[in-house]
């Protein structure tokens, strides 16, 4: 095999050099038109900064929409399933979760009213 590539080195380049591209220019849109360049990137950027404006008023219109309305208040669903235990708790109002206050209150209450 050596003997192969040392008798065909010269050869072998050739082959590689041929098959290898050659990138002399560089094929862009843009030629040399520059005038018709710079109006094109005016264009956009007018379009950029239209959309962005409309784009911004319709964010600021629904940020001012969602904190106009003062009744944030939200009815909880009272679900079957969320409160199957098959034993108490091991503390003092055993049917409530450990970090659900208002149920934890409302039994205290209770027990109070008894």
């Amino acid at each position: 095999m050596a003997l192969f590539l040392a008798r065909n080195r010269s050869a072998l380049a050739r082959i590689a050099s041929k098959s290898r591209p050659s990138f002399s220019k560089r094929f862009m849109s843009a030629d040399d038109n520059f005038e018709q360049i710079k109006e094109e990137s005016t264009l956009w950027m007018k379009y950029s900064l239209g959309f962005s404006l409309l784009v911004g008023a319709a964010a600021t219109y629904s940020l001012l929409d969602h904190f106009s309305h003062h009744d944030h208040h939200h009815e909880e669903t009272e679900f079957t399933h969320l409160h199957v235990r098959t034993k108490p708790y091991p503390w003092e109002c055993s049917h409530c979760n450990l970090v659900d206050s208002e149920c934890y209150l409302r039994c205290k209450e209770e027990r109070a009213a008894e």
